[in-house]
């Protein structure tokens, strides 16, 4: 899985290779469809965020999203099409 991600020490943007999560409890692992930068991300990459708990920070992390793999929950179905907001813990 590809993210675009922001490493907080040296103050870089790059599109990097992640491993795909395997969804626990009521989590759900999803594919991004449309997604762009929101207020957060711009808070982020000019330092303004204070007490982020990871050293590198998926951005663009609000959109349009395709289910993929879905935890052990009967709200969502793999391969139904949502609007993600507040995904503050991407990975």
């Amino acid at each position: 899985m590809r993210a675009a991600q922001f490493h907080i020490d040296s103050g870089t943007v790059n599109l990097g290779d992640i491993p795909i999560p395997e969804p626990e409890g009521d989590e759900i692992v999803v594919r991004t469809i449309s997604s762009g930068p929101c207020h957060t991300d711009l808070m982020v990459l000019d330092g303004s965020t204070p007490n982020i708990p990871k050293d590198i920070v998926i951005i663009a992390h609000e959109g349009v999203c395709e289910i993929v793999t879905i935890g052990n929950q009967d709200v969502f179905n793999e391969s139904d099409i949502n609007g993600l907001i507040k995904a503050f813990y991407a990975y």
